[in-house]
C-alpha cells in the first residue's frame, strides 16, 4: 500500500469522487490513529458523508476494522 494522508483524500471527496477500496482502508487506518489531527479526521468524515458512502467504501472500512 502506498502512503496517503486524509488531507490528500478530502479534495477527491469534495469532488464527489468515490474512494478506491485501498484508499478507504488507508483512511480507516488513519482515523484509528490518535496522533492524526482531529481537524483532518473531521473534514474527511464530513466530506465522505456529504458525498455519500458507497457500499464498496463501507465494506473496505469495515474490513480494516475487522482485520
Amino acid at each position: 500500500m502506498h502512503s496517503i494522508s486524509l488531507a490528500q483524500l478530502i479534495p477527491q471527496l469534495a469532488e464527489k469522487r468515490d474512494l478506491s477500496a485501498e484508499h478507504a482502508q488507508m483512511a480507516a487506518a488513519l482515523l484509528a490513529q490518535a496522533e492524526i489531527d482531529f481537524d483532518d479526521k473531521y473534514a474527511f468524515l464530513l466530506r465522505l458523508a456529504e458525498k455519500g458512502v458507497t457500499v464498496e467504501e463501507l465494506a473496505a472500512i469495515a474490513t480494516y476494522f475487522r482485520g
